[in-house]
């Protein structure tokens, strides 16, 4: 009895182990084909469209052709970040610790950085325009945005 009702266990757990695969191909199917025709929707807007649904968050690059990607100095950007970050903390520490000195209120006795961090997260260059204006001058116009943690 116990051959039969061990083989009986076995073939209802297979079953329904190959009943929830086959429902999760189909649950990521019908994922990957909603994603195939979001693109595809994206891809006929223009750019009225997009600056409508982007907002203030529209890249420049878009907007104005002139303005060029710059996907590897970001990526060149986060690899460095943690130096960077260090190094700037230092700079803005002894900077701005004399200034706090010189503008703190009477009933104060002292203000200074007990933690300064510009975080984990880079910056991102979401464009950069390079103009030659004058001769042996060189302007470039980068737009930034830093959402740090």
């Amino acid at each position: 009895m116990g051959l039969i009702s061990g083989i009986l266990m076995g073939m209802i757990f297979g079953v329904s182990l190959m009943a929830g695969w086959l429902q999760m191909m189909k649950y990521r199917s019908g994922k990957r084909i909603g994603k195939a025709v979001d693109i595809k929707t994206l891809s006929t807007l223009n750019r009225d469209d997009l600056r409508k649904i982007c907002g203030d968050n529209y890249p420049e690059w878009i907007s104005f052709p002139v303005f060029e990607q710059a996907k590897w100095l970001n990526k060149q950007l986060s690899k460095l970040w943690p130096f960077v970050a260090e190094a700037a903390s230092a700079v803005l520490k002894e900077s701005v610790e004399p200034l706090l000195e010189d503008y703190r209120p009477t009933a104060v006795n002292s203000l200074k950085f007990a933690k300064l961090s510009l975080g984990t997260v880079a910056p991102k260059i979401e464009g950069i325009r390079v103009q030659s204006l004058k001769k042996g001058q060189v302007t470039m116009d980068i737009d930034l945005r830093w959402g740090g943690d």
